[in-house]
């Protein structure tokens, strides 16, 4: 026989005989009651301890016990959650109850407090247990047990231990002995988990963070979640969640520091959580953490190379061919989420910038700055040919030549010297005829949100798209890179995909 199995027939004897003990008087009643104290509880204890312990799945630092009339329960309790710090919610009529259960379990003065409640004021016991889940830190570890005390007490401490988050938890019984012992059969104790309701109802909100998410409203999907990670018992799902969305909030707003540091925060939740269970319950980011890795590696990349102060010369970006596709799959993806959201001008604008940051990178493969061009560097170019040559193109669109290359170089003009200097790269190669190029982009400077008063259109942002498009697809097969494959790398992740 396990040592289990002889505790539990050792306690079987022992509750036998005290049932079997005469309850004629008070004076057998006393004897009874005293030998149960001595020979029974302390088994039942034991027994308790040995096949409920083990359910606890994560250390709990506080555990919060409404105090009834019954000490035996919340005994159990605290010797099988073995909680670092305990705080007794008791009444003027259950204070007594302490001793008993402070001498059973062996708390030593640093590890309790207490505190007086009204038993009927369900806010008093709410804030209590709020004061001290403050006290302790906001620590996710904590249990509320919900055994003692009146209806009024359970209620309260059932809504603040909901509220802050906590395991909530009451020592049930498989079998309960009546009158007039009115306790249950020793060894048919056992703790119930009861379900936070934010892990039960908490699809509500979580649907409300997935439609913010899907409406590329990032922001507000993160706080959402934050908020249910808060609340809800097992929290590091919703943690996940909520640190992709502030990623994407930061890669939309091209801020690739902050980018990339909810991004790794994302990953490392998932990872713990695949290596504590095996999956991610209800959320597919588990099978979905490979490409969330190459973004996070996109990301760096760019990261490291972007300038981080103003006028620090982009052109080690700008020479690397895979940093600057990254960033102008970026700019193009997020122009798109802009576009569905109705932010045309916005997303005209960033259309824009993509059509100069494509001429800007295929400029400094020739080791052209455009915000300070040093020229000198054409070594295989003639200065004097290249301004004929420039002078020739602006001949045909009916402008005065110029005597000197520009200093910096604009939009257009950087288009008319990629096109002096034969750069594979171009509006002709492309398709796009000038006065068509010239017309799209200046209603960049018309726009509300540039120089003008103009509202950019769906249609007109649709019309400038349509001229992007084939200048877009021309740098992919330029530069050699995959348009299909970058397309989707810069794709933000739907979580809820495939669930």
């Amino acid at each position: 026989m396990s040592d289990l199995g002889q505790l539990r027939e050792r306690l079987k004897q022992a509750s036998d005989l005290w049932q079997s003990l005469p309850l004629e008087t008070r004076e057998e009643q006393a004897i009874a009651m005293e030998f149960y104290s001595k020979a029974v509880f302390p088994l039942s204890k034991q027994v308790f301890v040995a096949t409920e312990a083990s359910k606890i799945k994560e250390p709990i630092y506080g555990l919060i016990l409404p105090v009834g009339t019954s000490p035996e329960p919340l005994i159990l309790s605290i010797s099988a959650v073995n909680p670092e710090r305990v705080l007794f919610l008791y009444t003027e009529k259950t204070e007594s109850m302490l001793d008993t259960i402070v001498e059973h379990t062996g708390l030593r003065p640093s590890q309790w407090e207490k505190r007086l409640v009204d038993p009927a004021d369900v806010t008093q016991i709410y804030c209590e247990i709020k004061d001290v889940w403050n006290r302790w830190e906001q620590r996710r570890e904590i249990a509320v047990d919900l055994t003692g005390g009146t209806k009024t007490m359970t209620c309260g401490s059932a809504l603040a231990g909901t509220l802050v988050g906590a395991q909530l938890i009451y020592i049930a019984n498989r079998e309960y002995l009546l009158d007039p012992y009115r306790r249950p059969e020793p060894g048919s104790e056992y703790i119930e988990f009861v379900p936070n309701p934010y892990n039960v109802f908490g699809d509500l909100d979580e649907k409300e963070a997935m439609n913010r998410f899907r409406r590329h409203d990032f922001a507000g999907a993160a706080l959402v979640l934050a908020n249910l990670a808060k609340k809800a018992a097992y929290p590091r799902r919703y943690e996940a969640l909520a640190s992709l969305s502030a990623a994407y909030k930061a890669w939309d707003e091209m801020n690739f520091l902050e980018a990339c540091f909810c991004m790794r925060k994302t990953i490392d939740i998932i990872e713990m959580l695949v290596a504590h269970d095996g999956t991610v319950p209800d959320c597919n980011l588990a099978n979905k953490i490979q490409p969330l890795r190459a973004q996070l590696e996109g990301l760096e990349h760019v990261k490291d190379l972007m300038p981080s102060e103003p006028g620090e010369p982009p052109l080690p970006l700008l020479e690397d061919c895979n940093a600057t596709a990254s960033l102008i799959f970026t700019i193009y993806a997020s122009a798109e989420r802009k576009a569905t959201r109705g932010e045309y001008d916005t997303a005209s604008l960033l259309l824009y910038r993509l059509v100069e940051l494509m001429a800007q990178r295929r400029l400094a493969v020739y080791g052209i700055d455009t915000g300070n061009p040093h020229y000198a560097k054409l070594e295989s170019f003639k200065l004097d040919q290249l301004v004929d040559n420039v002078n020739n193109i602006r001949s045909k669109l009916e402008w005065s030549p110029i005597s000197s290359l520009p200093n910096p170089i604009p939009l257009t003009e950087a288009y008319i010297l990629l096109q002096a200097l034969n750069d594979p790269y171009g509006l002709a190669p492309a398709g796009v005829h000038w006065n068509r190029f010239l017309n799209e982009t200046g209603k960049r400077n018309h726009s509300i949100l540039a120089h003008g008063f103009i509202f950019i259109s769906e249609d007109q942002y649709m019309q400038f798209k349509q001229m992007v498009d084939p200048l877009l697809e021309l740098f992919c097969s330029v530069e050699g890179i995959g348009r299909s494959q970058l397309h989707t790398d810069h794709t933000f992740i739907d979580p809820w995909i495939g669930i």
